[in-house]
């Protein structure tokens, strides 16, 4: 599998959503940039969206990506309008989520990012996202 795959099955719901899901590592810079040119394509698209990222099979990976990572998110903030409505991470371990620490103590997201444990919570929270529902039980980093 490659390092990202973004599934657009979705994208033209009434509230669209975009998954990423991730494979185990990154072979090449080229996988890393291609994930993070594909992330800014989306601002191309003038529509507001939602992220979800799955990241149960993603392995370690180096520091300048956290950074890279870093860079993309202080870029999308500089933008004049921000489609990302809000984002959902699907976290199961405890190295990834240390990552992802690291990477929003560096930059700040653009906006709200919630943290789940599955896919099942993940969809629960689409739901009540998308009917207005209370989400304050949710783990979440803000901007």
């Amino acid at each position: 599998m490659k390092f990202s795959n973004f599934d657009y099955s979705r994208f033209d719901n009434e509230i669209p959503i975009v998954k990423v899901t991730f494979g185990d590592k990154i072979e090449s810079d080229e996988e890393i940039n291609n994930f993070f040119k594909e992330w800014l394509s989306l601002y191309l698209k003038k529509k507001h969206f939602i992220f979800l990222f799955e990241t149960k099979n993603l392995g370690m990976f180096a520091f300048p990506y956290i950074r890279q990572g870093a860079n993309i998110l202080k870029q999308i903030k500089s933008l004049k309008k921000n489609y990302l409505k809000f984002t959902i991470l699907i976290i199961r371990g405890t190295i990834i989520r240390n990552l992802i620490n690291m990477l929003f103590t560096i930059q700040k997201p653009s906006q709200i990012v919630y943290i789940v444990k599955d896919e099942i919570e993940a969809e629960d929270l689409y739901i009540k996202k998308c009917n207005n529902e209370n989400c304050d039980d949710y783990t979440c980093v803000y901007p």
